[in-house]
């Protein structure tokens, strides 16, 4: 009853189109918003990737959880400190975080950057291949990577294959991959290709080196010298992206 009578509410103040502040609960968007964290909310007409948004999920509770993708008027929202991606409709966002009040001191909000949004998308979607196993999803190589970087507030540069490139297997051990952008074509050779094959999920460098070490059974320091000078030529041609 209590959160039907918080839903009817926020739809009144998301009605009068002006800010109005709530309380965050629970550490889902750690360490982005904190628990007692005072927001304020701002309803919008328009949202964009990144924002903090407000919103109804299953007419049961209210989450204050990140847009990560738009698609066919569909909203994917995730918790930076969860695992599984939400999907609602436009009409049930109540807005977006606008200010951030901490111990009474009105704080910065974080900006959301391309590798949080990649490495939540890859999160999700590992959950989804593990068929919703939280607990095979958390003990993964990309969750316990993501929780390094955006719960632990480490260091650590990955790479991805770029999806905006047209790759065309020519054979068993030859790839063309096409750039639309300038119309230039490069090849890649059979371990190009398994390179490649490998970030179609972000990784870091170490532990792309030792799957490649695993298929070609090669010394460690050698293949780590020759995915270093792929990685470098690829991430100048744009076949990778560097997160």
């Amino acid at each position: 009853m209590e959160t039907l009578l918080q839903i009817k509410l926020l739809r009144a103040l998301k009605k009068a189109g002006k800010p109005f502040e709530i309380t965050v609960t629970g550490v889902s968007m750690n360490l982005t918003l904190r628990h007692n964290d005072i927001v304020k909310i701002s309803p919008e007409n328009a949202y964009d990737i990144g924002d903090i948004l407000v919103f109804e999920y299953n007419a049961e509770e209210v989450l204050i959880h990140r847009l990560i993708e738009i698609k066919d008027n569909i909203y994917y929202c995730k918790g930076d400190n969860s695992i599984k991606m939400e999907e609602i409709p436009f009409e049930q966002i109540i807005g977006k975080v606008s200010e951030i009040q901490r111990n009474s001191e009105v704080i910065e909000i974080p900006p959301c950057t391309d590798k949080l949004i990649m490495m939540a998308k890859a999160v999700n979607n590992l959950f989804v291949e593990l068929g919703y196993n939280e607990a095979k999803t958390s003990a993964s190589y990309i969750y316990k990577i993501y929780q390094k970087i955006f719960i632990d507030g480490e260091n650590i540069k990955m790479y991805i294959k770029n999806e905006r490139m047209d790759f065309i297997e020519v054979e068993e051990s030859l790839a063309a991959v096409f750039d639309p952008t300038s119309g230039d074509t490069h090849f890649l050779d059979e371990a190009g290709i398994d390179i490649m094959k490998i970030l179609e999920q972000p990784h870091d460098f170490d532990v792309l080196v030792n799957k490649i070490c695993k298929i070609y059974d090669g010394e460690h320091g050698e293949i780590a010298s020759d995915v270093r000078e792929f990685l470098s030529n690829a991430v100048e041609k744009r076949i990778v992206l560097e997160l």
